[in-house]
């Protein structure tokens, strides 16, 4: 973390200047009035997953029939499904046509229908020897 001011990379202290707490150095503190030191916190590590390793999620196609299929079949109505997931019934609406609802709710949509709806499948990109763009891997 550096002072706001300089950008020095030291320890720093709260100053009041001109009504704005700033985080500052000792030298810059003398612009305005020391509110209290500020606690260093230093950043985490960030964990660097190998790209090659990793695995994709993705909707399985034709999920809104599953979806339409696993209500009908319970004997159910929109209403009741939203109602016992805890969501709105234009979400099952929306859903039984075609709109891909994010990760957690669709695991909710799997597990009270006993169906599948996201395949989970694995990288398997080899970027050895590979003149790649960052355009080929969006």
């Amino acid at each position: 973390m550096g002072c706001d001011m300089c950008g020095k990379d030291v320890e720093l202290v709260n100053v009041n200047i001109e009504g704005t707490i700033l985080n500052v150095c000792s030298g810059c503190s003398q612009f305005g009035d020391i509110v209290e030191e500020v606690e260093v916190v230093k950043p985490m590590k960030v964990l660097k997953r190998n790209v090659e390793d990793a695995f994709s999620e993705d909707f399985i196609e034709g999920f809104e029939k599953i979806v339409r299929g696993g209500r009908e079949k319970k004997g159910l109505t929109q209403k009741e499904v939203a109602s016992k997931l805890s969501m709105k019934e234009s979400m099952v609406h929306k859903i039984e046509n075609g709109f891909a609802p994010d990760l957690v709710l669709a695991r909710k949509l799997e597990n009270f229908f006993g169906v599948k709806l996201i395949r989970v499948y694995e990288n398997k990109l080899d970027f050895k020897n590979k003149n790649l763009k960052i355009k080929d891997l969006l």
